[in-house]
């Protein structure tokens, strides 16, 4: 019995670390993402709310978190309503 914990335990802490490094992973990409977004001025809404709507499931990356803020913020002077429904949406799922 005690093996197949101590398996099981060992499996978890490898999902961990998979989740762990493919949070750093999207962190990156979605840096460039929010970077290019904001630095270009783009004001397509639709656009904004798609990447925020990728990034949303990234957002247990701390990193993640402060870029999805950082493109609300951005938005919100675009559009108020829109911005307001991510931040809802950052609550309800974290």
């Amino acid at each position: 019995m005690e093996n197949s914990e101590s398996e099981a335990i060992k499996a978890i802490v490898e999902l961990a670390k998979g989740q762990e490094q493919l949070g750093k992973q999207a962190y990156a990409i979605y840096k460039i993402e929010v970077e290019t977004l904001i630095n270009a001025n783009v004001k397509d809404v639709n656009k904004i709310e798609l990447t925020l709507d990728y990034m949303l499931s990234f957002c247990f990356n701390d990193d993640m978190v402060q870029l999805y803020r950082k493109l609300c913020r951005y938005l919100y002077f675009i559009n108020e309503k829109s911005a307001a429904h991510y931040v809802n949406f950052f609550i309800e799922m974290w």
